[in-house]
């Protein structure tokens, strides 16, 4: 393949990218631009070529986390991606459906607050070992992404204020986190308290 014909595809994409979204290639970098666009792909199981950037929110100042909102150019499917700007890291992909502006969608919240006492599990399912026991109502967690958009589901999490307990929750045991509210969350958990305790699946 010719190197210089493949330098100018990229080139003229490059400047395609720049005309049809000034503002968008100003505010997010070409390495999160290009996380997103590489995973989504894959989401959608397409090329990276079809996917392109429609919009991105705001970078949240407390994680460094931000939603890209993609579409797919051929079919008009869309998908938000939601990255840590930090590191570049991909958090989620929630994929939408086709010949829409955007999607919306309760899979995808920065914080989860538990609707009932739950326990994290090592893997997604309801025998997999847990790692984590008696997690209150009320605990708020941040979200590390979902398996998929459909419900219920499994999402994994760590503790808002404790990133050292890491698993997986039923997704229908905890809701997006409202910021208005003044959930109650654990202010000292025990260091050692990762032993998995004995007891009947939790099937929610």
């Amino acid at each position: 393949m010719n190197l210089k014909s493949v330098v100018g595809t990229g080139a003229i994409a490059a400047i395609s990218f720049l005309t049809t979204y000034p503002a968008i290639a100003q505010s997010v970098s070409s390495a999160t631009r290009n996380a997103c666009i590489q995973r989504t792909a894959e989401e959608m199981t397409v090329a990276t070529r079809d996917v392109m950037l429609v919009s991105a929110g705001p970078v949240s100042a407390e994680s460094g986390a931000r939603t890209l909102f993609m579409r797919n150019s051929r079919t008009g499917q869309t998908a938000e991606c939601r990255i840590n700007t930090i590191d570049n890291t991909v958090l989620s992909v929630t994929l939408g459906g086709g010949n829409t502006g955007g999607s919306t969608t309760g899979q995808n919240p920065e914080f989860w607050i538990a609707t009932t006492q739950t326990r994290f599990r090592e893997k997604p399912g309801i025998f997999s070992k847990v790692v984590k026991g008696n997690v209150p109502k009320g605990t708020v967690l941040r979200n590390l992404g979902c398996q998929s958009t459909r419900t219920p589901t499994w999402c994994e999490v760590t503790y808002r204020d404790n990133p050292q307990f890491k698993g997986w929750v039923f997704s229908s045991d905890v809701e997006a986190y409202q910021s208005a509210t003044q959930p109650t969350t654990p202010s000292n958990p025990a260091p050692g308290d990762t032993t998995a305790r004995p007891g009947i699946p939790h099937l929610a």
